[in-house]
């Protein structure tokens, strides 16, 4: 597998994911319940990040043309990257 997770993380359930092995989050994080991260992509989530109910995160894409979509086709949009937003303390 292929992820990290730093110190001070706190996902509340529940929580979902695509696949799992894309998502990197940094010191001091936390993810309120109803959390979606589809990562067909990497997401990289910074230090300091607070995550608010229901939020939802997409790298993933379908095409747009319905006879294309009907394929199952699936193709990832650029990385998401959160940064230090404020620092706080869990706990």
């Amino acid at each position: 597998m292929n992820y990290r997770i730093e110190e001070e993380t706190l996902i509340e359930a529940p929580f979902y994911c695509d696949y799992g092995y894309n998502i990197e989050v940094g010191e001091n994080f936390f993810a309120n319940f109803g959390c979606v991260i589809l990562e067909v992509n990497k997401v990289t989530i910074g230090d300091n990040v607070l995550i608010g109910p229901y939020v939802q995160i997409y790298t993933a894409a379908h095409p747009m043309d319905p006879t294309e979509r009907l394929s199952g086709k699936e193709f990832g949009k650029p990385e998401v990257i959160l940064y230090k937003i404020n620092r706080f303390k869990l706990g």
